[in-house]
């Protein structure tokens, strides 16, 4: 394996719905990772660790954004959602994965995702976003509403011969639980 065995503490746990948690791990010692790759948790109070993506992307960072769905059954994710693991330390093993994101590849990007399998993908649009579409300087400016960045963005990605094809499309989950 290529990981490595740090520790960290949960940090800025915040519930987003009922069954996502969105939350930061300080990191005993900085991690490099490459955009869309994972992490192995690992909690004294359960055998075995769980694989979780980043959510963030930066190089040398002491800070792991991960975002969580409970599964039921799951042990690990009983243990997450049943208290306020906030303060808890657990090992992290990793970085750990090769569906990556390296934009000096010069490749096209198409992202798919569904539920909390989207934590990697933002990964892999943040470092685009950060590496591949340089922003402007808008210190001074009113901030654009998102239809224009996002405009902006495309047009930037044109006149770099990047091709750009945005659509959102909502999906349905089939096996949505009734409200």
């Amino acid at each position: 394996l290529d990981g490595d065995t740090g520790y960290g503490n949960f940090n800025n746990v915040r519930r987003l719905v009922r069954d996502v948690l969105d939350f930061d791990v300080a990191l005993s010692r900085p991690m490099t990772f490459d955009a869309g790759q994972f992490v192995v948790l690992e909690t004294p109070d359960i055998a075995g660790g769980r694989a979780y993506s980043m959510v963030n992307f930066d190089r040398a960072t002491g800070r792991l954004r991960l975002v969580v769905k409970e599964m039921a059954g799951g042990k690990f994710s009983q243990w997450l959602f049943g208290s306020d693991p906030s303060g808890r330390e657990l090992a992290v093993f990793g970085p750990l994965g090769r569906a990556t994101f390296h934009p000096e590849e010069g490749k096209d990007v198409l992202c798919v995702a569904g539920g909390s399998g989207i934590a990697a993908m933002m990964s892999i649009l943040e470092r685009a976003v950060r590496e591949v579409h340089q922003p402007h300087d808008t210190e001074h400016q009113r901030q654009p509403r998102r239809e224009q960045r996002v405009e902006a963005a495309e047009q930037d990605a044109l006149q770099n011969g990047v091709h750009v094809r945005h659509r959102p499309v909502p999906l349905r989950s089939r096996n949505r639980r009734p409200r």
